[in-house]
C-alpha cells in the first residue's frame, strides 16, 4: 500500500540553510554546536546548544524560515499548480513553554497565508516531535480521493528559550557540566512534499504509517517498556506489507537522553536485526516538532543521492505526551 510520494523537501538547520547543505554536513558529522552566550546551566556555566547558522548575527525570524522552506519544498518538487496545495505546520505541544519559533509565532504566519493565499487549504497541529505520524494517517483518505494536490507538512521549532531551558533543567533532561547524558537544545525548520502520483524522478513512497501511545511517559509512574514504540512500529509494518527484517534503515530521533535509548533498545531487541541508524540529534541538537520532516527529509536525500542502505528505511519519533509514531519509506514500486 502507498500512502503517498515524497516529491520535494526543504531544511534549515543548525549546519545549513538549504536541505542539500544539511542533509551533507549531516552524513559528515558535522556539528552545529556553541557554547551559548545567554543561556547557562544550574551551575552558571554556558550551555551547548545548536542555534540557525543566523542566530548570532541577525535573529531569522519565524515568516522568512517558513517562507524560504515552503519555496525550497516547493522548488524541489517541481510541482505545478502549487497554489491549490494545502499545508499542515506542525508545532510544539500544546501548553509547552513558549519559544521564539513557538505555536504562536506558526498560527500568526498561517492566518497571514490564509488572507495573501485563500485557495490554500493550511492547518496547524501542535503535536510535537511525532506529529507527522498524526497527520500522514489522516491524509490517508485524502490523498486517495485527490491524489495530484500537492500536500506540504512542516515543523519549525527552537528549544532555546530560557523558560525552556529552565523547565529541561528541572526535569534533569539537559547535558550540562555535570550531565554528560542529556539533550542538546536546537532549533530548525523542515518541509516535505506529498502527492498520490508518482512523477518523473524515481520518488521515494510513503509505504506505512503507524501511531501508539506510550503509556510510561517521561513524567508518569509506569515503566518504559517500549510499548508504544513497538505498536506503531508494527502497524506501519502491517500496512507496508513488510517483515522488521526488511528495514535496512532507521532514522530516529535519539537525543542523548537515556530514556529515548533504552525506549529505542527494547525495539530493536525485539524486531530489528543489522541496520543503519541515522540520529541527526547529534549534530543539530534537539529539534522538536520539526524532527519527523527533517528525518524524511534525510531518508529522502540518501535515496536521491545512492547511498541509502537498502529499499526501506523506517522513520521513528516520538513525543513528550506518549505520542510514538512510525512511517515506512522506500523506493516507488518496491512495494
Amino acid at each position: 500500500m502507498v500512502i503517498g510520494y515524497i516529491h520535494g523537501t526543504g531544511m534549515c538547520t543548525p549546519v545549513g540553510c538549504s536541505a542539500a547543505a544539511s542533509c551533507a554536513a549531516i552524513r559528515c558529522g558535522l556539528d552545529g554546536y556553541v557554547q551559548s552566550a545567554d543561556l547557562f546551566d544550574r551551575w552558571g556555566a554556558p550551555l551547548t546548544t545548536a542555534p540557525l547558522p543566523l542566530f548570532e548575527k541577525a535573529l531569522p525570524e519565524a515568516d522568512l524560515l517558513l517562507s524560504n522552506v515552503l519555496n525550497e519544498a516547493a522548488q524541489d518538487s517541481g510541482l505545478q499548480r502549487v497554489e491549490r496545495a494545502s499545508i499542515t505546520f506542525l508545532a510544539p505541544l500544546a501548553g509547552r513553554h513558549p519559544s521564539r519559533f513557538g505555536g504562536n509565532k506558526v498560527n500568526d504566519f498561517s492566518d497571514r497565508l490564509r488572507k495573501s493565499r485563500p485557495s490554500v487549504n493550511i492547518e496547524v497541529s501542535e503535536t510535537g516531535p511525532a506529529g507527522l505520524g498524526l497527520i500522514l494517517k489522516r491524509l490517508q483518505n485524502v490523498i486517495r480521493i485527490d491524489p495530484d494536490t500537492p500536500r506540504f507538512i512542516v515543523g519549525l521549532d527552537s528549544l532555546l528559550s530560557l523558560d525552556i531551558i529552565e523547565s529541561l533543567e528541572q526535569e534533569d533532561r539537559v547535558r550540562d557540566t555535570t550531565r554528560p547524558r542529556g539533550l542538546i537544545p536546537g532549533e530548525a525548520c523542515g518541509a516535505i512534499v506529498l502527492t498520490g502520483r508518482s512523477t518523473s524522478r524515481q520518488s521515494l513512497a510513503v509505504l506505512g504509517c503507524g501511531t501508539a501511545t506510550e503509556p510510561g511517559t517521561l513524567f508518569g509512574d509506569i515503566p518504559n517498556v517500549s510499548e508504544g514504540y513497538t505498536s506503531a512500529v508494527m502497524t506501519a509494518l502491517d500496512e507496508s506489507g513488510l517483515q522488521a527484517s526488511d528495514i535496512a534503515s532507521v532514522y530516529i530521533d535519539l537525543n542523548g537522553e537515556e530514556g529515548k535509548f533504552h525506549e529505542w533498545g527494547l525495539l530493536w531487541s525485539r524486531l530489528f536485526e543489522e541496520l543503519t541508524i541515522v540520529h541527526p540529534a547529534d549534530c543539530i541538537g534537539d529539534v522538536g516538532a520539526a524532527t519527523m520532516p527533517i528525518l524524511v527529509g534525510l531518508a529522502d536525500m540518501a535515496w536521491r543521492k545512492g547511498y541509502a542502505s537498502g529499499p526501506y528505511a523506517a522513520v521513528i519519533a516520538g513525543s513528550d505526551d506518549g505520542l510514538r509514531s512510525c512511517v515506512i519509506l522506500g523506493k516507488e514500486g518496491s512495494a
